[in-house]
């Protein structure tokens, strides 16, 4: 686009689309393990001309703020710029995403984590050149818009958001699995921060973990993905379940990992395990099941007071939790058959006392030995 006084919406949408186009088949034609950084540069030097545009004073960016030459301030020239930011703000808002990422990964190649001069650096030229303080927060109300229809349409209920690192990231208080629709482009569709269950992405295409949470409660899964080794830099610090790294075009050690992040379950990597790795992967099993198994007693105990007591309500909580650990017997071949068996009695003898306790509500004793029979099998 030139640069003329003709800056209209039109305008503005074709231009940015021409570059957003420009830069994505740059991106997938040249993003190969060990180029991260020539082409983050030269995409970055992309975005830098197309808003040049808008924000060098006394081109596009003067253009802009003196609409149609209404007076700043009079309400003609009000409305004139509500109706063109309405029109083509959400067009230059993801240039100014995109430049944000930019900086963020030539940082994160060139000379580390550069977020806070990042957030400054955008939104000084946003309020500056661009966008005044009003316009900014409108933005920030659509941003919270579609992050609350993103969290819809994965059945998530409980979430935050709170302020990122350029703009908003919703704070998840759930599990969480994304698929490739949820990371246009290689990266993810809105920012994260932390994830009390499991944050699941595997097999979604990403070519980068940057956005992604900086905390999991459960485990984290991005196997099956277009990521380097450099890109466990942007991982989450710390993971309460199973670090999962597989299947992803960069390799990253079983110690890389356990350098990187806190984690509380076990590390899956392709890398060929050392025998020291080898030997604190075994702990880890071995610490895992002796957490389950304790918790596993202690709802046993739990469960003959209930008995006992013949508090139905508790019976019930119980028995869901007998059959939730189903799953930790099947994902467990050493322990399988004996769980599996032990599952199988405690289950059954639960129901009898329902039966007993609740025989209206539990008629059907034949109907869940067949159900868990079958359930156990699968």
């Amino acid at each position: 686009m030139k640069r003329t006084k003709d800056y209209t919406s039109d305008a503005v949408k074709e231009s940015v689309q021409a570059t957003m186009a420009k830069i994505k088949a740059y991106f997938d034609k040249k993003w190969t393990p060990g180029k991260e950084y020539d082409v983050i540069k030269h995409i970055h030097s992309l975005l830098d001309a197309e808003i040049d545009k808008y924000v060098a004073p006394g081109k596009a960016g003067d253009a802009y703020r003196h609409l149609a030459s209404y007076t700043p301030g009079s309400k003609k020239y009000n409305a004139v710029y509500a109706k063109n930011l309405e029109q083509y703000g959400p067009y230059l808002m993801e240039l100014f995403v995109e430049y944000a990422d930019s900086l963020k990964l030539t940082g994160r190649y060139d000379v580390g984590e550069r977020y806070h001069e990042v957030s400054d650096d955008i939104l000084n030229k946003m309020q500056k050149s661009l966008f005044s303080k009003k316009d900014i927060e409108q933005m920030i109300d659509s941003e919270s818009e579609a992050i609350a229809k993103f969290m819809k349409q994965h059945g998530v209920k409980d979430y935050s958001i709170t302020v990122g690192t350029i703009g908003l990231a919703v704070n998840v208080n759930d599990d969480i699995t994304l698929t490739k629709k949820d990371a246009p482009r290689g990266k993810f569709r809105h920012e994260f921060g932390k994830v009390s269950g499991s944050f699941i992405c595997r097999g979604c295409d990403l070519r980068t973990l940057l956005f992604g949470p900086k905390e999991v409660g459960g485990d984290f899964d991005c196997s099956e993905n277009k990521l380097s080794s450099y890109d466990i830099e942007c991982a989450p610090k710390i993971v309460g379940g199973n670090f999962i790294w597989q299947g992803n075009e960069g390799q990253v050690t079983y110690t890389k990992i356990k350098d990187h992040a806190k984690v509380g379950g076990r590390i899956y990597t392709d890398a060929p395990l050392t025998p020291e790795e080898k030997e604190d992967f075994r702990q880890r099993v071995i610490k895992e099941q002796d957490k389950f198994l304790d918790q596993y007693r202690a709802v046993g105990r739990k469960l003959e007071k209930a008995i006992e007591a013949k508090d139905v309500k508790t019976i019930e909580s119980c028995r869901e939790y007998f059959y939730d650990a189903i799953d930790f017997f099947k994902e467990r071949p050493w322990i399988k058959q004996q769980g599996m068996q032990l599952s199988f009695d405690i289950l059954m003898k639960i129901y009898a006392h329902l039966h007993d306790f609740a025989p209206d509500k539990y008629p059907d004793f034949m109907a869940e030995r067949i159900k868990l029979k079958k359930l156990l099998k699968d």
